[in-house]
């Protein structure tokens, strides 16, 4: 469990970081409420040529554009800060490191590759840091929110369509959006 120990870099931002997953999971909800207003919009008020209920629905879904909007800006700019924070305080570290290395070291390398090492290093471990723990928590609860919005409107379809899932993602791996949190959890920094 390496990768436990990063999150103590983490930990004086834990208030943020909260903060962040409450945003997250709001945002979630939020816009798991989309699929239901396309069923209300589609089979009420368009089935039924209501044009009042039309144009509510439809404020409504304009509404929690904006809605889930600002909250990923706000969440987007906390993150931004906790990743800043987290890169210079391991950037300091490092370099607080780097400085008791012997002399021999530093004539045996070039600076420009321990430079361009270290930077590389530190980024992408600020981003393990910073961003995967909100990911995985979002993933799990928006998946199943959308397989039970799914199937609450149309079971038949739904089940029909959910063995197809993993076909999809064998042939179009592009889908696979979500694999370098994975080999990140998998693979240590």
């Amino acid at each position: 469990m390496r990768q436990l120990k990063f999150y103590r870099y983490l930990a004086p931002f834990w208030r943020r970081e909260v903060f962040i997953l409450f945003l997250t999971a709001a945002n979630t909800a939020l816009g798991l409420i989309n699929p239901y207003l396309a069923k209300l919009i589609i089979d009420k008020a368009y089935g039924n040529r209501d044009l009042k209920l039309f144009i509510m629905l439809i404020a409504v879904a304009a509404f929690l554009f904006i809605a889930v909007g600002l909250l990923s800006g706000l969440s987007g700019y906390l993150n931004r800060y906790i990743k800043l924070r987290i890169t210079f305080n391991l950037n300091r570290k490092v370099f607080a490191k780097f400085a008791l290395l012997p002399l021999r070291f530093f004539q045996d390398t070039s600076t420009g590759e321990n430079l361009y090492k270290i930077t590389s290093d530190v980024g992408q471990a600020s981003q393990f840091i910073s961003e995967t723990l909100p990911r995985v928590v979002s993933i799990i609860p928006r998946a199943l929110g959308i397989l039970i919005i799914v199937l609450w409107i149309d079971r038949r379809t739904a089940l029909l369509m959910s063995p197809s899932a993993p076909i999809l993602l064998l042939i179009f791996p592009k889908l696979w959006w979500w694999a370098p949190a994975i080999l990140l959890l998998k693979n240590p920094v």
